[in-house]
């Protein structure tokens, strides 16, 4: 029993990839936090650090070649929280769809989360590899691009945006359960991550530019670049799902 016990401590399966994995957690604890206390720009940027914690666990897990069933498990919870539930969160806080709409379009996007996960992680335990591509949207991409849609939201007034964040979270939440391949983001051009870091990083540190007409212009920027990058993902893999 004693082995067994040893066996199966935390402090015995935590690794360098998990430690990263808890980060992204922790940013999405502190988004839904912050939506909860009526802070949406601080719950955007949790979320933003969120994606690139999730991304850093999968680089630094295929750097030390550490991976398991363990850090499987744990970066699918941590992708529930952070781009499901901490997303629906900021939403609703927000108000970037008026009420009583959003609420079952928020459920619907934590239940359509879960789902995409669950089903992920099923399929890697049957041989599945998301090398070549991605069944469904990928959860991350989704919570990014709800982030991203708050500083358009606000930085561009418009009466559209409550019908646009509503076709966003309806579309996105169809998708992930969805059977269409996506494809695999796990070597992206360089120019891709140049852009999108350059952008991740300017939403995230914002504040710090003096309040006024070059911060707004430069989350509008920021943030319709990155949108603009996940949308020519998302229609590049339905077209390509289309013609096959």
């Amino acid at each position: 029993m004693s082995g067994a016990s040893e066996r199966w401590k935390i402090t015995n399966m935590i690794n360098a990839p998990s430690i990263v994995s808890m980060f992204n957690v922790a940013f999405g604890t502190v988004s839904i936090l912050a939506s909860l206390s009526g802070c949406p720009g601080i719950a955007s940027r949790m979320i933003l650090l969120s994606f690139i914690a999730d991304s850093l666990d999968g680089f630094v897990a295929r750097k030390k070649r550490e991976t398991s069933e363990f850090g499987k498990n744990l970066d699918s919870i941590a992708d529930v929280v952070s781009f499901a539930v901490a997303p629906a969160a900021l939403v609703i806080s927000a108000k970037m769809v008026p009420p009583p709409v959003v609420y079952p379009l928020a459920v619907a996007l934590v239940c359509c989360g879960a789902l995409r996960l669950a089903r992920f992680n099923t399929m890697c335990s049957e041989g599945y590899t998301p090398d070549d591509y991605y069944l469904g949207l990928p959860v991350p991409w989704v919570g990014t691009a709800t982030a991203c849609l708050y500083f358009l939201t606000f930085d561009l007034p418009s009466r559209l945006w409550p019908l646009v964040n509503a076709g966003v979270l309806t579309g996105a939440s169809a998708l992930m359960i969805s059977t269409v391949k996506f494809p695999s983001f796990k070597h992206p051009h360089p120019t891709v991550i140049a852009l999108g870091g350059i952008s991740l990083l300017a939403l995230i540190f914002s504040p710090l530019v003096w309040p006024g007409g070059l911060r707004e212009k430069l989350e509008i920027a920021s943030s319709g670049a990155i949108v603009g990058l996940l949308s020519y993902y998302v229609i590049k893999g339905v077209v390509r799902c289309v013609r096959r």
